[in-house]
């Protein structure tokens, strides 16, 4: 007969997990790069953070998922484990900053904190070319950037790490006689990093010789069979049309190149060998003359020789015109097939002894010759 209606308020509140296990991984960054910035709970629902970049910025974020957690059921908390929530920040100025961020929700806060560095990136990295060394001296590799914060160089020789000083744009590494031991061809390798720049190399050949000591040419030359050194008292005499050996003799050196010249003839360029060959076709002086070098250092030597063509009687006999009797002119006479180079005619009769010396004036000579002997 009557109906009786009533009613209450009631406020209903979505169950929440407890925030668990906060963290921030540690970041690395560029300078004015926007970065991704995580942190993650190993367990948690409905929070929200506020971050704090150290910079002076900070930023309030809620979770973007609206995450739901059911007691009655019995199903494990997978849904609310490992989650995570990220922003993106610049850093407009390079240091160390310690990022804080506090998240919470209506059962739990957490205060959580990371660092980050930011760096600028290494650009125009270069490194000094290292010019041929002399053995026993100590070279230095230098290297430098443009730009670039906390780089790092090393300098390696053939692999073995060197001890290098370190600058903000510039390394700096001396490589002692010790430490290349020998001569030849050294790889130089020098790099440069930091925490934003993937590594940078530059390798170089570096080459280290002995520097060439004193250079004498020998010389000597070849007849039926047999080598007989030059004639003349410095023994630089040589027959025309024979083949003439010329050796040259270094003290010491590495990694030698040879250059021959002769004079008024053929020049020779040689990268291997320390002895030439060479006929002379024309009687004559000759200026022989050797370059030994190599990339540190060279040495000459030079040698004056003469090349003369042999003087040829046509009978292996004199002509005369006896008998005689005492007291009668006797004509004695020789013929020449080849004069000869300064040929000197040497005529013998009883104690007189008479010389003519040169090719131009020999017919002249011979004539007189042959008169001063009928007297």
């Amino acid at each position: 007969v009557s109906t009786f209606n009533t009613s209450i308020t009631i406020k209903v509140h979505k169950p929440v997990l407890k925030l668990e296990g906060a963290s921030i991984p540690s970041l690395v960054a560029k300078l004015n790069q926007s970065v991704d910035i995580p942190i993650f709970f190993l367990r948690g629902s409905d929070f929200h953070c506020h971050w704090e970049f150290g910079d002076g910025q900070e930023i309030k974020k809620n979770a973007t998922e609206e995450l739901v957690y059911l007691k009655d059921l019995n199903d494990s908390h997978e849904s609310f484990t490992n989650i995570s929530m990220s922003v993106r920040h610049v850093f407009k100025k390079v240091g160390v900053y310690q990022v804080i961020v506090n998240c919470q929700n209506r059962l739990s806060k957490m205060i959580t904190t990371a660092h980050a560095v930011i760096q600028m990136e290494v650009q125009f990295f270069q490194v000094s070319h290292v010019s041929p060394v002399r053995f026993g001296d100590t070279f230095t590799v230098n290297c430098t950037i443009e730009a670039g914060t906390n780089v790092s160089f090393k300098v390696y020789v053939n692999h073995q790490e060197l001890d290098i000083e370190n600058q903000d744009f510039f390394g700096m590494a001396h490589v002692k006689p010790s430490i290349y031991k020998q001569a030849g061809k050294h790889n130089i390798t020098v790099t440069a990093t930091n925490l934003v720049t993937p590594l940078l190399s530059h390798t170089q050949v570096v080459i280290i010789e002995v520097p060439v000591a004193e250079v004498h040419i020998d010389m000597k030359y070849f007849e039926g069979g047999k080598f007989y050194a030059g004639h003349g008292e410095g023994m630089n005499i040589f027959p025309e049309g024979i083949p003439v050996i010329f050796d040259a003799n270094v003290d010491k050196g590495s990694s030698l190149e040879y250059r021959w010249s002769i004079s008024k003839t053929t020049t020779y360029i040689e990268q291997s060998t320390l002895t030439i060959q060479h006929i002379f076709h024309t009687p004559g002086t000759y200026k022989i003359s050797i370059r030994v070098s190599n990339h540190v250092s060279e040495a000459v030597s030079v040698v004056d020789i003469a090349v003369q063509k042999r003087a040829k009687f046509l009978h292996s006999y004199l002509e005369c015109s006896s008998p005689k009797a005492r007291n009668e002119s006797v004509t004695i006479w020789a013929t020449l097939q080849v004069l000869g180079t300064n040929s000197t005619l040497l005529v013998e009769l009883g104690n007189i002894t008479r010389y003519w010396y040169g090719e131009a004036d020999a017919i002249d000579n011979l004539n007189t010759a042959a008169n001063k002997i009928n007297t």
